[in-house]
């Protein structure tokens, strides 16, 4: 979803992104944005976040697709995804019937996903989301040199504890910087 602020860009990504961009590609695009905690610094209010909610459930309305894929926080969104079409229950917006009587709702589980240099998600929201693990198979892309997910971050918000989420993950650990 692209952004009107390019300063989270510039200030934390080193990025040149402007949302005053004519390329599609230098326009910012975020899912959401972290607000720190009081109590720790962690990311663990995501602003938008809502307005998330509502878009993945107007692409799968729209595409149905077999599978997701994700980078980064695209890969938490999809394991977030994976999670709410198994179970549309979990979220309102989901839950909720379709706009369009003839479009099947809900959809059919993801055949698998890829959830590449993803992180738990650690807004309170998405707790439920995880308390049954998705059974759609994963495979988990992990860079052991990832300084922003790696292994020396807080292990709840790390890429491991995102492969964990699943009962069918499989974990490909290397050495790039993904």
């Amino acid at each position: 979803m692209p952004t009107t602020s390019s300063e989270d860009f510039k200030d934390k990504f080193d990025s040149s992104a402007n949302a005053n961009s004519t390329a599609p590609e230098d326009t910012p695009r975020a899912w959401w944005f972290g607000k720190p905690s009081a109590e720790d610094g962690q990311m663990r209010e995501y602003s938008k976040f809502d307005a998330t909610v509502v878009y993945l459930r107007e692409l799968m309305e729209k595409h149905q697709p077999d599978a997701v894929w994700g980078f980064s926080q695209g890969a938490t969104a999809a394991a977030i995804l994976t999670a709410l079409v198994e179970n549309p229950s979990l979220d309102p917006v989901f839950a909720a019937a379709p706009k369009d009587s003839s479009i099947p709702w809900p959809p059919k589980p993801f055949k698998f996903a890829i959830l590449s240099a993803g992180f738990f998600p650690l807004d309170p929201r998405t707790t439920a989301y995880f308390a049954t693990k998705p059974k759609t198979p994963t495979l988990h892309v992990l860079g052991r040199g990832d300084t922003i997910v790696g292994e020396g971050e807080l292990q709840s918000f790390s890429s491991e504890a995102l492969a964990t989420v699943t009962d069918a993950s499989t974990l490909l650990q290397n050495d790039l910087y993904l």
